[in-house]
């Protein structure tokens, strides 16, 4: 995942803390350095352009693939 990306989803995450108002704004962005950093995964959906059915279908998709 580039750098980039990553920051992205940060920001994400970091927007969506303070839009639910009960959460400590810049917790999302050090747990996000932490935990996705040293991974890499099978499939990635963006949720904040993407609709819910087509992340499930592209989650569906790689879960077929990887049974084959």
């Amino acid at each position: 995942m580039e750098k980039s990306w990553r920051q992205a989803l940060a920001d994400i995450a970091e927007q969506r803390e303070r839009e639910r108002g009960d959460r400590i704004v810049g917790t999302a962005r050090g747990q996000h350095a932490r935990v996705h950093t040293f991974r890499e995964y099978d499939v990635d959906v963006d949720t904040s352009v993407t609709a819910p059915r087509q992340c499930a279908e592209a989650i569906l998709t790689a879960l077929d693939a990887r049974s084959r």
